[in-house]
C-alpha cells in the first residue's frame, strides 16, 4: 500500500510533509516529488527519510520565487508477515544463500 499526502499549493519558501502508515502496517520506504518541478526552478528537496512509522520530505524554494508550488510525500506500507500456527504469530528468522 502506498499512502500519499501533499503540502498546500502556495508560494511558501519552505515546506515539510509527513505521511504515515495506517495501524497494522509498517513503513518500508518512501520518497517525495515536486510535481511539474520544471515549472518551479529553484525548488529542491533537501531531506527525505523515515519518520516514526512513515516518511518525511522537506523542500525549499532556493530562488525565493513568488509562484505557488506543491510538495508531495509518499510512504510504502506493508503488513507484517505472520504465521497464525506459530506461537507469537511471527515467522521464524531465516538466512538464505550458500
Amino acid at each position: 500500500m502506498v499512502v500519499v499526502d501533499e503540502s498546500p499549493n502556495d508560494p511558501s519558501p519552505d515546506k515539510d510533509v509527513q505521511v504515515f502508515c495506517p495501524k497494522g502496517f509498517t513503513a518500508v520506504g518512501g520518497g517525495g516529488i515536486i510535481p511539474h518541478g520544471s515549472d518551479t526552478p529553484g525548488v529542491a528537496i533537501y531531506w527525505t527519510g523515515p519518520y516514526r512509522n512513515g516518511w518525511e520530505v522537506a523542500a525549499q524554494d532556493t530562488a525565493r520565487g513568488t509562484g505557488p508550488w506543491l510538495l508531495t510525500a509518499q510512504v510504502v506500507c506493508l503488513r507484517p508477515v505472520r504465521d497464525e500456527a506459530s506461537p507469537g504469530g511471527a515467522l521464524p528468522a531465516e538466512t538464505t544463500g550458500g
